[in-house]
């Protein structure tokens, strides 16, 4: 029944922040090794502590974080090795996450945005038309 099907082994959850976009190298070579698929699930945000002490994280697109993923394009079209080692462009969305939570996107092009929609019918309506797909990764948040 299953002759006909291949086993392949991948990471859905390499998340890679601004501080590891030095590091994409390193985590591609050492994935080769071992995987045969690599989608990278860049994590566009940054944490802040108020004066009360208490972390947040930020929220939408900021300069910093779409040059973040111009860096991942680039790295993931160069190690991208057709038959023997697949890359995928990727990001954690955040969105409303009292109504969605959290879903890995995950482009089957490189040249597609960081979506910043915060609503998740609409986040899936612009992947159809951008080939690619949303899995969620945390369920919708108590508030």
């Amino acid at each position: 029944m299953f002759e006909n099907y291949n086993i392949f082994w991948g990471d859905l959850h390499c998340n890679v922040h601004l501080s590891h976009l030095e590091d994409l190298n390193e985590i591609f070579e050492d994935a080769k090794e071992n995987l045969d698929f690599l989608p990278i699930a860049y994590y566009p945000m940054d944490f802040y502590m108020t004066k009360e002490g208490i972390w947040l994280e930020s929220w939408h697109n900021h300069p910093e974080f779409l040059s973040g993923w111009e860096v991942i394009k680039e790295a993931v079209r160069d190690f991208h090795l057709p038959g023997t080692f697949v890359t995928f462009v990727g990001y954690e969305w955040h969105g409303n996450r009292t109504y969605y939570g959290d879903h890995n996107v995950f482009y089957f092009d490189e040249d597609n945005p960081l979506d910043d929609t915060d609503d998740l019918p609409v986040l899936f309506e612009n992947l159809k038309r951008r080939r690619g797909i949303a899995i969620p990764h945390h369920t919708a948040y108590q508030v």
